[in-house]
């Protein structure tokens, strides 16, 4: 009896050893089978819960244990019982005689997967498929040697029968003794980072070329969007070249903040795919209005620890039909650096399968400590330039590429108000904001006196001086860095317009992204009754609203020297109706946005339509 003890004993502690990872451990199992034969046939009745147990695990993982016939084991094995498990057999195998297509069982792994695989950083889907093999489809996890693989196989294994998981060199060696199998693989492959490792990247990638050579067809698979699979719901590429460069630049690079996803990840990695540094730390910045991210980009240095090369600023978003990032990068090439050169302003755009990327160069030296973007300097109080704000707006357009747009490219223009601002003004998408703030219907907004003077400024015709402008002008879209300069980014709407564009919406960004909106929309408007004013422009003028308010006042000095730099652009210097009438639709255009502060920029402009039909006659 002791004996039986001791080896039941022996028997549960190897069994637990060989059922410790998602796939059981073979050379376990065959130290089981050992110990199972060293007891005679008519002596093992004892060992039939211990068996049992073992079967029903085996079956579960879909594995058996070589020269070892569990239904038979036992003398007296119970017919009934043995017939009972073949039915049970035969349903599984007509089970899996239902095959489903690759795509079918691409979605089930991301939907058993999909909290775990969005925090993933290293990681590519593979469909590896033989002729041979027809349509029968199998999930293999690969991964490196020390990556941690156990949430994502116990996920797995929970769901899926046919999977099991295996180190990229183990599965290498197997298919170099001779291995095949009798299914495509859906491959799920696992990488860490070998950031100082150049040789650990290149023995990856000679086990993974093995692997893939070994199968008739390759495919790489880039998932569009997680939790969405409907359509075409994933990316192919069959370039195994590709593949490979992507693993380059995926595993030879970390970033130093967590807070994008990998398919994010990996577009910032392609743009410093080139950059010797291994280490990039990373900011997230406030963004516009067009939906793609900005970060500000520091390579930490190879060799001396804590410092960094040149700054650089990244525009990233998912590739679609508008093609936004390409047409800025256009445009950057056609009104920037057609006059400034490679010396002022450097942008490259990057393209992965599912997103699209800009490299803005734009801190024009090394050993730059800090660069803070204007909404930074006006916002937090922790950077050399907060105590006074107003001054930088002078030495913004007094930039050199400002310069040259008005001596290359300014001409006069006339042409009606809704030509001219056609490119910024969607008056449907914005009517539908101000229904939602007045709470009113269609038909009650078309009876308004706010319409009815809309409709007829539209169809008013000026004349207006045209030049290239930078199109986009806000506090998130020009930086100041630690040594003095400058830098404009972000040229998606850059080209000839009217001259005054880029001051009314600068002038917009500071009114209603960052004056507090804890003050009462009462003193604003009383701000803007006085900003009507044409004194308002001169450097002189005391705003008497906001006197008594410091966090008002600041705003209000700022907009004053933003005026007054506009003034060279007006048709008639001592008429400023032309500055309101660019203000209005750049502040009409504000309502659309729920970042901006809807109901101030909405009375707003209706203050500005009304002095306007009035300046007008209309």
């Amino acid at each position: 009896m002791v004996e039986e003890e001791d080896l039941l004993k022996q028997l549960k502690d190897i069994e637990e050893t060989a059922f410790k990872n998602a796939v059981p451990d073979i050379s376990s199992l065959k130290s089981i089978k050992a110990l199972l034969f060293t007891v005679s046939k008519d002596k093992r009745d004892f060992l039939k819960p211990f068996v049992n147990n073992l079967k029903e695990k085996l079956f579960n993982k879909n594995t058996s244990i070589p020269g070892l016939d569990l239904q038979s084991y036992f003398k007296d094995d119970d017919k009934t019982e043995e017939l009972k498990k073949s039915k049970s057999i035969q349903v599984e195998i007509e089970k899996e005689i239902e095959e489903i297509t690759f795509d079918e069982l691409l979605k089930k792994l991301l939907e058993c997967i999909q909290e775990t695989i969005t925090d993933l950083k290293g990681y590519a889907i593979l469909k590896l498929s033989n002729h041979s093999n027809d349509d029968k489809w199998k999930i293999k996890i690969l991964h490196d040697e020390n990556y941690y693989v156990d949430p994502i196989t116990n996920k797995v294994n929970k769901t899926f029968s046919e999977c099991d998981s295996s180190s990229i060199s183990d599965f290498s060696n197997d298919i170099a003794d001779g291995y095949s199998t009798d299914k495509n693989l859906l491959c799920l492959v696992l990488l860490t980072s070998k950031i100082h490792n150049k040789d650990a990247r290149e023995v990856t990638k000679i086990n993974l070329k093995l692997i893939l050579d070994s199968f008739d067809e390759f495919e790489y698979c880039t998932i569009k969007e997680f939790g969405k699979y409907d359509g075409e719901f994933y990316k192919r590429k069959v370039e195994k070249d590709d593949f490979f460069e992507e693993i380059n630049y995926v595993t030879s690079k970390f970033l130093s903040n967590g807070k994008v996803s990998f398919e994010e990840e990996k577009i910032i990695k392609k743009v410093f795919e080139d950059s010797s540094t291994p280490v990039l730390s990373y900011r997230l910045l406030k963004s516009g209005n067009s939906g793609s991210k900005v970060v500000e980009i520091k390579p930490v240095k190879a060799i001396t620890s804590g410092q960094y090369e040149r700054r650089f600023i990244v525009k990233y978003t998912k590739i679609d039909e508008d093609r936004k990032l390409k047409q800025e990068s256009n445009n950057f090439n056609e009104f920037i650096e057609a006059y400034e050169g490679n010396n002022e302003y450097k942008c490259t755009r990057f393209v992965t399968s599912t997103y699209e990327a800009l490299k803005y160069d734009f801190a024009k030296s090394p050993g730059t400590i800090e660069s803070y973007s204007y909404a930074e300097i006006l916002e937090e109080k922790d950077n050399p330039f907060y105590s006074n704000p107003a001054v930088l707006i002078k030495e913004l357009f007094s930039l050199e590429i400002f310069k040259l747009w008005q001596s290359e490219s300014i001409s006069n223009h006339k042409a009606s108000l809704k030509t001219i601002y056609n490119n910024y003004v969607n008056l449907n998408k914005i009517e539908e904001q101000v229904l939602v703030i007045n709470n009113i219907t269609q038909s009650e907004f078309n009876a308004t006196d706010f319409k009815l003077n809309l409709d007829k400024l539209l169809k008013n015709e000026i004349e207006v001086k045209r030049k290239i402008c930078h199109g986009d002008l806000h506090s998130e879209n020009f930086f100041k860095d630690d040594k003095g300069n400058i830098f404009l980014i972000d040229f998606g709407f850059t080209g000839i317009e009217h001259a005054l564009i880029d001051y009314t919406s600068l002038e917009c960004s500071i009114k209603f992204n960052h004056i507090p909106r804890y003050l009462d929309i009462s003193n604003l408007l009383r701000v803007e009754e006085e900003l009507l004013l044409d004194d308002s422009f001169n450097n002189s003028y005391v705003f008497k609203e906001a006197s008594n308010r410091q966090d008002l006042l600041k705003y209000c000095e700022i907009i004053r020297e933003i005026r007054k730099e506009s003034e060279s652009y007006l048709m008639d210097i001592n008429n400023k109706t032309e500055y309101f009438i660019s203000l209005f639709f750049m502040t009409y255009r504000q309502v659309r946005y729920p970042n901006m502060n809807q109901l101030y920029a909405y009375r707003s402009a209706e203050i500005l339509l009304n002095k306007i039909i009035r300046d007008l006659g209309l």
